[in-house]
């Protein structure tokens, strides 16, 4: 059996996506495809049950168009359809049947339209749609376009329409950025993304627009080694920075994008948990806690609601605070900036639509290219730095991603594994630094600025 449009797996078990037309959604209560489980893992039985549950849905929208009554199993404002009742071999459902015999020449009236509409369709009114279709950040939505960019010049056309986008074409557009790798003008990297950002907006017209019967640059992509490898921090490099009267005297700087106490325990926070800026950045009051142990702890969410995004899954995660962020005062400012009110950990500190900690970033490049004395790495080679302690400590690497959020590979029962608390804990005190002791500097009543 053909692919059916719209057809694919979830946590093993093959779903359908359909695509509502643009007229109808309002009926939908603005709802703009309907996602429905088939509830097997068996291709063939999936491609069935899918069939008939594609008829149903297209002779309904042609109903719909018609001014007839809808299906009852798609009233406006209906969160999904039924529960598919197909499992194993389905039995030739009714709506099966009543496609094959005289509903199947109305689905196909339904879908020569839509063959018909992707004529109508460039990738850049695809992209057009793309960056609305959900919430995109800036980062995102120029990188695609950058990309939509490039295709174009390297086309000479911006009106050529997705269903003449061939695979030819796309051998042709990697052999055209790899060119611009090997003349020097792009990084390697860069060619990379220009290539999947163009793939991800064909599938986009594939699977949510339903306008190509399949993604014709599937599985195109570029290979590329990073340019400039992280490395960890050097004891001269964590000398010459933490040296400065910033870390020594809580002389906080009065650029703006610094945010002012952020300018002090961002880094030092990133010392200490390997944490990335903008997950420091997005910190909230309520991300650090302390439970009845007196043990503290480090959240790291994401919570749309709060502003907060994670890069991935795994980085959501709880870190037991570190002994030496304690020392230095890390819960007396919490404790200070929750009697004021304040919501965020960093409240002069302006986050960045998309990516937290853009701001800070350019504050803190600035600042380290200022420090005299040794080359200091950037704020991402933290990570690096924290890591490479741990596994001095002979802490295994599990356990490693697990406290900076790392993707962890292998089987399912090693992703999903749970280290104790404790483990975190002693892997956390793990993280020393013989090249610098900082004294507690942060200003708190009753102990001034500068004593142990």
């Amino acid at each position: 059996m053909a692919t059916l449009p719209g057809l694919h797996q979830r946590g093993g078990v093959y779903q359908l996506r359909v695509v509502i037309p643009l007229d109808l959604r309002p009926q939908f209560g603005g709802r703009s495809k309907i996602v429905q489980s088939l509830r097997t893992a068996s291709n063939r039985d999936a491609k069935l049950a899918g069939a008939a549950l594609r008829a149903t849905l297209l002779a309904d929208f042609a109903a719909r168009r018609g001014g007839h009554q809808a299906s009852p199993i798609l009233a406006v404002g209906t969160p999904s359809v039924p529960p598919s009742p197909f499992h194993s071999a389905p039995p030739r459902p009714a709506a099966m049947a009543a496609a094959s015999d005289s509903g199947a020449g109305q689905a196909s009236t339904d879908e020569k339209p839509q063959a018909t509409q992707a004529k109508s369709w460039s990738l850049r009114s695809v992209f057009g749609k793309w960056k609305h279709f959900e919430r995109r950040s800036a980062d995102a939505t120029r990188a695609n376009e950058l990309a939509l960019i490039d295709f174009e010049t390297w086309l000479g056309d911006t009106a050529r329409p997705i269903d003449a986008i061939t695979r030819p074409m796309g051998v042709e557009f990697k052999s055209w950025l790899v060119g611009k790798v090997d003349a020097g003008k792009y990084a390697g990297k860069t060619a990379h993304m220009r290539l999947v950002n163009v793939c991800a907006l064909l599938r986009f017209a594939h699977q949510d627009l339903e306008l190509l019967p399949r993604q014709p640059w599937r599985g195109l992509s570029i290979d590329y080694r990073t340019e400039t490898p992280r490395r960890p921090w050097s004891d001269s490099a964590i000398q010459a920075f933490f040296s400065q009267p910033l870390y020594q005297a809580y002389a906080l700087p009065k650029q703006t994008k610094a945010g002012a106490d952020a300018a002090y325990w961002i880094p030092i926070l990133g010392l200490y948990t390997g944490a990335t800026v903008s997950e420091l950045a997005q910190l909230r009051v309520a991300d650090i806690d302390v439970n009845s142990a007196g043990e503290g702890f480090i959240h790291f969410t994401e919570s749309s609601r709060q502003g907060q995004q994670l890069k991935t899954e795994q980085r959501a995660r709880v870190v037991p605070l570190h002994s030496e962020l304690v020392r230095l005062g890390l819960l007396d400012y919490v404790a200070h900036i929750r009697v004021s009110g304040a919501d965020r950990l960093w409240p002069k500190l302006r986050l960045r639509e998309g990516k937290p900690g853009g701001f800070f970033s350019q504050w803190f490049n600035e600042f380290r290219r200022g420090v005299a004395g040794a080359e200091v790495p950037d704020f991402h080679s933290l990570r690096h730095t924290v890591r490479s302690l741990m596994t001095e400590a002979d802490f295994d690497a599990h356990l490693q991603d697990r406290i900076t959020g790392h993707g962890v590979k292998g089987s399912a029962g090693v992703r999903v594994y749970t280290h104790p608390t404790q483990s975190l804990r002693r892997a956390v005190e793990a993280i020393r630094y013989a090249a610098i002791r900082l004294s507690r500097v942060y200003p708190t009543q009753g102990k001034p600025a500068g004593t142990r």
